[in-house]
């Protein structure tokens, strides 16, 4: 089990998911409905996708119905954009639900399932928590439940328009998204 404690414990939980992703050696699936990744995190899947670990992301990129959908859209957009080409990205498009699964799984072998959004406002503000299984039954179980979101996803093959004044916007309040 891992819990976070903002301000008290050192971005121990930016270094955890940091460390799951740099330890992978085959494959990291990822879903988070907010994927505005840290320096640390994105340097991580970065040197993940440069040893050739095959990363697949799967987010949204309409947020309508959230709180601020309208500037949460294009905090995801500036992390998609950055990873367009270097790993698999797809959008969740079920239209009746926001996909608010998060889960990492790593190499076939460890699941990670917990409350923690892959943004900043996560990994800086917010008390998070999840749990580590180390289990391939159980990493083959989750897997199954991520090839289903998959069914309802489409691929991202090109960098999304964002706009000027809402990065701006972004950039101000760089860690409450």
């Amino acid at each position: 089990h891992f819990m976070s404690f903002p301000y008290k414990d050192d971005h121990s939980l930016e270094v955890f998911y940091s460390d799951m992703v740099d330890s992978a050696e085959k494959s990291v699936k990822i879903s988070t409905p907010y994927f505005r990744p840290t320096t640390m995190f994105m340097g991580a899947l970065d040197r993940a996708a440069k040893r050739g670990v095959d990363i697949t992301l799967i987010t949204r990129l309409d947020l309508e119905g959230d709180t601020v959908d309208w500037l949460l859209s294009d905090a995801n957009k500036e992390g998609v954009n950055h990873f367009w080409n270097k790993i698999h990205i797809y959008e969740y498009m079920e239209p009746k639900v926001i996909l608010h699964s998060k889960i990492v799984l790593v190499d076939g072998k460890f699941s990670f399932i917990g409350s923690v959004n892959l943004n900043k406002r996560s990994f800086y503000h917010d008390l998070e928590n999840g749990a580590m299984i180390y289990s391939p039954e159980f990493n083959a179980r989750m897997e199954k439940i991520y090839a289903s979101y998959l069914v309802d996803s489409s691929p991202i093959d090109r960098k999304m328009k964002t706009s000027p004044l809402k990065k701006v916007i972004l950039d101000m309040f760089d860690t409450e998204f």
